[in-house]
């Protein structure tokens, strides 16, 4: 089983790859274990300006796929989303904007990505 501890004293991007790696290893064990003829996607994440998406990848021709979560880069206060820390987990709401709500954060050592469900994707609130 993968850690799912999140690493300490290491810069954002680099967080930010530890967490892709935690997803992709929870979405090929689940596609191993449940899904056997099918191929599990690969997890890449897209830089922007103030948000990475977390994307899944659903083939190699570029053809299909999802945003799994978006991660805050920078400390963010606007209208829709309020209050954002650096770091912030996301669940969707569109291809192009988080949900209002930060389901974890990256940069807190007891996290342990808990707002991962056991197929790799954000959890909802609870």
């Amino acid at each position: 089983m993968f850690d799912r501890t999140a690493p300490e004293n290491l810069d954002t991007v680099t967080k930010i790859d530890a967490f892709v790696a935690c997803i992709q290893s929870l979405i090929s064990r689940h596609y191993k274990e449940n899904l056997t003829n099918l191929t599990a996607p690969t997890v890449e994440a897209i830089y922007d300006r103030k948000f990475c998406r977390i994307f899944a990848q659903k083939d190699n021709a570029g053809i299909g796929g999802h945003i799994i979560a978006f991660v805050a880069l920078e400390d963010i206060s606007t209208k829709f989303l309020g209050n954002v820390k650096k770091g912030s987990i996301m669940k969707p709401s569109t291809y192009k904007a988080p949900a209002k709500h930060a389901r974890g954060n990256i940069n807190e050592p007891d996290n342990n990505y808990n707002c991962l469900t056991y197929d790799g994707y954000v959890m909802y609130l609870k």
